[in-house]
């Protein structure tokens, strides 16, 4: 199965959903009572669409992991700490239980076949 939330440190879900974006954002939603009544608020990452899934994850150590796939042109700070856009599939992690994701690398890109970081 794939997932598309997780549970936080407080014991509220938090999840990432497809084809109901805020001002072109993927939306994120919150729940206090196990996904009974959802709040929705704008993400920091672009709106996914057509067959296109996000997963969300719990890592080992206690970060949020998230794939997803950027459709236009999204934001990151590269190896090198210069900030490029990038399409295609690629990854975030939160330190925070999803308040920001600091990292974010492109995992692959949909040009033809070369190096990407």
């Amino acid at each position: 199965p794939l997932f598309r939330s997780v549970q936080l440190k407080n014991g509220s879900l938090y999840a990432l959903g497809r084809g109901n974006d805020i001002d072109g954002s993927m939306a994120h939603s919150i729940s206090m009572d196990m996904g009974r009544t959802w709040t929705y608020l704008k993400s920091p990452f672009p709106g996914i669409h057509g067959g296109q899934r996000e997963v969300l994850l719990r890592l080992i150590g206690g970060p949020i992991m998230m794939l997803g796939f950027a459709n236009h042109p999204m934001p990151i700070v590269d190896v090198t700490n210069q900030t490029r856009t990038v399409v295609g599939l690629y990854t975030a992690v939160s330190y925070d239980e999803g308040e920001t994701w600091p990292n974010r690398r492109l995992l692959a890109d949909d040009g033809k076949g070369r190096k990407v970081e």
